[in-house]
């Protein structure tokens, strides 16, 4: 399965700052870490388990996979825009990051869109030397 990354932003759902905070900037993809990573959350969609299903042409989702291969930042924003009317109305929701991410996988176009939570960090340890 090769999976052909294109473009990739990361936007911030802050929930204690109200507001999705929208990059303006799209990944850099040459940067292996960031390109391995991607790779392999949408390997784990692609997975023989993962429920598939085709949208309607005139669904509102098609319309931001269509718009993103011209205007990749604007139509991400619109859709995390969208999801985050819904997201916002539970009180249970966590902030998250979420990954837009165009790619390619044999020959067809795909846009992913990735919420990843954040996690509490374990308390840092300090050693006096």
């Amino acid at each position: 399965m090769d999976i052909y990354l294109k473009q990739a932003i990361l936007q911030v759902v802050d929930r204690e700052l109200g507001d999705p905070i929208y990059s303006q900037q799209v990944l850099d993809l040459t940067n292996g870490n960031t390109r391995d990573y991607l790779t392999n959350k949408i390997k784990k969609l692609s997975s023989a388990q993962s429920k598939t299903g085709v949208l309607r042409q005139d669904a509102e989702l098609a319309s931001f996979l269509r718009d993103a291969t011209a205007d990749f930042i604007g139509a991400s924003q619109r859709l995390v825009e969208k999801w985050y009317t819904v997201y916002q109305k539970s009180d249970d929701a966590p902030s998250a990051d979420v990954f837009v991410v165009l790619y390619e996988q044999d020959a067809q176009a795909y846009l992913a869109f990735l919420k990843v939570d954040y996690h509490q960090a374990a308390p840092m340890s300090r050693i006096r030397t």
